[in-house]
């Protein structure tokens, strides 16, 4: 029976003292104390490590990792993480149930605990064309299985709140089932909020601003504080800590691989702490809260729990040294690869004369404006005659042949005789492309068309591109190679003159109609606060 010894933190009883674990058959069989009394400065007992519960990220997409779900368990596992809901509606956009049971079937090819949620909007809405859709009886069956821990994010919320008869049949059947539903809500508030959140939606990761967290939090909601690759709200909502703990969980939602492979919740954890934020609460955050919301079959280092646990030199960097799930340690395990992909695509190469436009100088154009570090954008009137203040973009439905491309603007991305763009188009996951002329727009549409799906920048005398075979979202390849094949395109496009920190993540989002205000999706361009096409 293996023992460990060390500083054990009891999130139960909020104490750190001295002892040993002793674990049987992947479960604490028993935790034996030294002396009677805590550990009076556990930060500075330098003569023993600290044993505590794994982390628990409460809200992520694997696929935006671009790593197979085996893959991201085995990089998630070495930064103290042992357990991860999932929403798999990225690649259930792409490829419906069969996209859903890859995921799974993956996912036990890790130790990883990772938990699935059901899909509650494929596609996010009826605005544009995904590759499935799953309504309300697929859904029902889904849940029925077993297998997943809680309805996945109601991002149609104007479709909850219109009473939409396939959302309103989702929430039933997950509350008939007992199972937690969760929310997409930014910016929602009042009696809308209220009306959202009463058909039974829980959670919430979408919260812009410290105020609006707060009442979500008042009105029932419980608040899943997001730090990923793209939106970073970490420093805005933390203090929410101070304010109900209880009541916060932690979250990355869209992490990409080269952020995952330098930290994980665990980074979050000790930013929390170094701020000052009681050490039990943020810990609760990480691991507590996501059990008892979900019902998930984690362990808490008690007696009788599954053993899932992590050790660590210090309370301060959390970083482990050790990291064991159901009594097995599985930070040692090598990194497993890829055994078969899935896909759907269909869109054939294209010519410029499908995307070509016209309009007259002091002709007013509609822009999309995004902004660095959140998925909100805004809106700006530009004259057609300043192009150098806006360039064009496309979203190509890749689900059928000969589709039209939407055609729209956006202003921010400064590329200088170049394009570049991918299949990763949230959430349905299109072709969307951005470029400084047509003619570069098109050379890196069908390049993505024959690669059936990935990332490509190109100029006029390069091409870098990031093949993404699994559902155009997911490499098949090892983690050093999906680091490097990636930060090499985005090496590109910023050679290109963009800005932006995340450039392909950022227009990966501007297809996104469940987001304010202005997006492109394949079927033209849609303002998402008034939920209609302009």
């Amino acid at each position: 029976m293996p023992q460990l010894t060390g500083n054990i933190v009891d999130l139960i009883r909020r104490e750190i003292y001295p002892g040993t674990v002793t674990i049987a058959d992947g479960r604490i069989a028993r935790i034996d104390r030294f002396g009677n009394t805590p550990a009076d400065d556990s930060r500075h007992n330098g003569s023993l490590p600290f044993l505590l519960p794994g982390f628990i990220d409460s809200h992520v997409h694997i696929e935006s990792s671009m790593l197979s779900p085996a893959l991201y368990g085995h990089t998630a596992l070495g930064h103290g993480t042992v357990a991860v809901v999932a929403d798999p509606h990225e690649i259930a956009n792409v490829c419906g149930t069969d996209g859903i049971r890859y995921m799974v079937e993956q996912a036990r090819r890790t130790p990883l605990k990772i938990h699935y949620t059901v899909p509650s909007c494929v596609p996010a809405t009826p605005f544009e064309t995904s590759g499935a859709t799953l309504d309300s009886r697929t859904v029902e069956e889904l849940l029925e299985s077993g297998v997943f821990v809680a309805l996945g994010e109601m991002m149609n919320y104007p479709g909850v709140l219109g009473g939409d008869d396939q959302c309103i049949r989702k929430i039933e059947a997950a509350r008939r089932r007992g199972i937690p539903v969760d929310g997409h809500a930014p910016l929602l508030e009042g009696a809308d909020l209220r009306r959202y959140i009463g058909t039974g939606i829980s959670t919430d990761h979408e919260s812009c601003s410290l105020r609006e967290a707060r009442e979500k939090i008042d009105a029932g909601m419980m608040i899943q504080i997001r730090e990923g690759s793209q939106s970073r709200e970490f420093d805005t909502l933390i203090p929410l800590l101070g304010y109900r703990p209880d009541r916060v969980m932690l979250c990355t939602d869209d992490l990409k691989a080269s952020g995952l492979s330098r930290g994980h919740i665990n980074r979050l954890v000790s930013r929390a702490v170094a701020l000052g934020y009681d050490l039990f609460d943020v810990l609760a955050a990480a691991t507590l809260n996501p059990i008892r919301h979900y019902r998930l079959k984690v362990g808490l280092l008690q007696p009788g729990d599954p053993a899932d646990l992590i050790c660590c030199p210090d309370l301060i960097h959390f970083t482990p040294s050790q990291v064991w799930i159901e009594g097995k340690r599985v930070d040692t395990l090598p990194a497993p690869g890829t055994d078969r992909t899935v896909n759907h695509f269909l869109a054939e190469p294209i010519t410029t004369g499908i995307i070509a436009t016209s309009s007259a100088g002091n002709e007013l154009l509609r822009v999309i404006r995004p902004e660095e570090g959140t998925l909100i954008t805004g809106e700006e009137l530009i004259p057609a005659g300043e192009k150098g203040r806006y360039q064009k973009m496309i979203v190509l439905n890749r689900y059928a042949p000969h589709a039209p491309a939407a055609i729209g603007y956006v202003s921010g991305f400064n590329l200088q005789d170049g394009a570049f763009g991918s299949t990763i188009a949230h959430d349905s996951h299109n072709l969307i492309v951005t470029g400084s002329s047509d003619e570069l727009i098109v050379q890196a549409a069908n390049r993505l068309i024959a690669m059936q799906g990935g990332i490509v920048c190109c100029d006029r005398d390069t091409m870098t591109e990031m093949p993404l075979p699994v559902g155009g979202l997911m490499s098949d390849a090892d983690l050093g190679t999906v680091i490097r094949q990636y930060d090499r395109i985005e090496r590109h496009i910023h050679a290109l003159g963009c800005p932006f920190s995340t450039p392909v993540m950022q227009l990966a989002f501007l297809a996104l109609p469940v987001i304010p205000s202005l997006r492109l999706t394949d079927r033209g361009l849609f303002d998402a606060t008034r939920f209609e096409f302009v």
